[in-house]
């Protein structure tokens, strides 16, 4: 007897992204998906009226339009608590500046009867000048570092699904029983780190994760945040103070980070805002502040980096 069809359902989080989330929908609207909740992070009231416009368009869309930013992993517990998923409900998490290319929804689907949770090939660059963004990746705690196998490749070496240590937060999918066994997100993360922390703790349960090369979407990389000058203060700010966190939560001493295996790439985080095109020392300030909460572990939420 065939199994039952599994019921997949989507979920999206945005902020300030209107038309990249219009390009994601069109880019969903034949694939198996049987509706799609959206959570707006507290975007401008014009993109919150643009996005009831794209909405609109779609019969199985939904929208919750929040009051505050409750920032990534905020937002995808918003959207899976709206979606509460049967434990064999399927979800899948994309970021806004993603396209799916068809037939990958079948495929990803297929592979959850081998792995807890899977991800798709994520590809960036053009058609004609494709280059490959993740395709796997590993995780480091002594140094802090997070590696994307395959990064820059312009092709897949194999079709088959293969196992990993590390999903990124872009395009992961897993059922509703997964979903409850990690017990999601951690929310005071807000920012960048959250899905190397939920890839940990998966692996720590027991659950397998695996990355299916013949399923593929498209990335436009850093799409859905602030790309007009580089990268944000946002950014520094939360890529310095979440990797030492992650870092502590999961057992590793911190103080690797600052003068041991991780000096180095401690280092290059807190140089590279001097690099920036412009706001390179407001940059390197936030990133240095984000350091400084790291190593005192402090979690709450700034109100303004």
């Amino acid at each position: 007897m065939a199994e039952p069809k599994r019921s997949t359902k989507v979920a999206i989080v945005c902020y300030n992204s209107s038309e990249l989330v219009e390009a994601l929908l069109q880019s969903l609207k034949n694939e198996p998906i049987e509706n799609i909740v959206i959570v707006d992070n507290a975007s401008t009231p014009s993109q919150r009226s643009e996005l009831e416009r794209v909405v609109g368009e779609h019969e199985n869309v939904k929208v919750e339009f929040g009051s505050q930013n409750l920032g990534f992993g905020g937002g995808v517990n918003k959207a899976l608590a709206l979606i509460d998923p049967a434990d064999d409900d399927v979800v899948w998490v994309l970021n806004p500046d993603t396209l799916v290319s068809p037939g990958s929804t079948s495929l990803m689907v297929e592979a959850l009867s081998t792995f807890d949770i899977v991800s798709p090939t994520i590809m960036m660059g053009t058609a004609d000048e494709p280059k490959i963004w993740y395709r796997g990746g590993t995780v480091s705690l002594p140094t802090g570092t997070v590696r994307h196998l395959g990064l820059g490749a312009t092709s897949n070496r194999t079709e088959s699904p293969f196992a990993t240590e590390f999903v990124t937060g872009a395009a992961p999918m897993f059922t509703g029983s997964t979903w409850r066994k990690t017990s999601g997100f951690r929310s005071e993360l807000f920012l960048y780190w959250e899905d190397v922390d939920w890839s940990l703790r998966a692996g720590g349960l027991g659950l397998t994760l695996g990355v299916v090369p013949a399923a593929v979407i498209w990335h436009l990389v850093g799409g859905s945040g602030d790309t007009t000058g580089g990268k944000s203060a946002t950014y520094y700010y939360y890529m310095q103070r979440n990797r030492f966190l992650v870092v502590a939560d999961h057992g590793s001493p911190t103080l690797s980070l600052l003068f041991g295996r991780g000096m180095l790439e401690t280092a290059r985080l807190s140089a590279r805002p001097l690099k920036e095109s412009n706001g390179r020392f407001v940059k390197f300030r936030a990133g240095l502040r984000g350091l400084i909460a790291g190593a005192r572990r402090r979690r709450p939420v700034p109100s303004g980096v």
